[in-house]
């Protein structure tokens, strides 16, 4: 969820957002089913002392990139359909998670997403 932080004003004078995650029933229930698998693996491996503890990582999908508004957040370029000077450029358009850490693929999305952006201002 997007906010105002209250009492948090920018160099420009306006608010900073504030913005907040709570796991939703599809997030516990696929943590639920990580978890439960990586004990059985462990526990076959012959771990006798498993812990876990809750975190999320990667978070991705809040901004859908696509052909429009209706059902997308920003389109090919990261340009947000709603707000025609905001350009998205991280995993948040990612509609799924990758295998590995997405550090290098944001970089190249981003560098793209800075080139069209550059290219729209000539």
């Amino acid at each position: 969820m997007l906010t105002r932080c209250a009492g948090f004003i920018n160099a420009r004078g306006l608010p900073k957002p504030c913005i907040t995650f709570t796991n939703q029933e599809n997030e516990v229930r696929m943590t639920r089913h990580a978890e439960q698998l990586m004990r059985r693996i462990w526990a076959a491996a012959g771990a006798s002392d498993i812990w876990a503890f809750p975190r999320n990582a990667h978070i991705i999908g809040t901004a859908r990139m696509g052909l429009s508004g209706d059902a997308a957040v920003v389109n090919a370029d990261g340009q947000a359909f709603d707000v025609p000077n905001l350009y998205i450029c991280d995993k948040s358009f990612f509609l799924s998670a990758l295998s590995v850490n997405p550090a290098l693929t944001i970089m190249a999305l981003s560098l793209r997403t800075a080139d069209k952006f550059l290219a729209r201002r000539d």
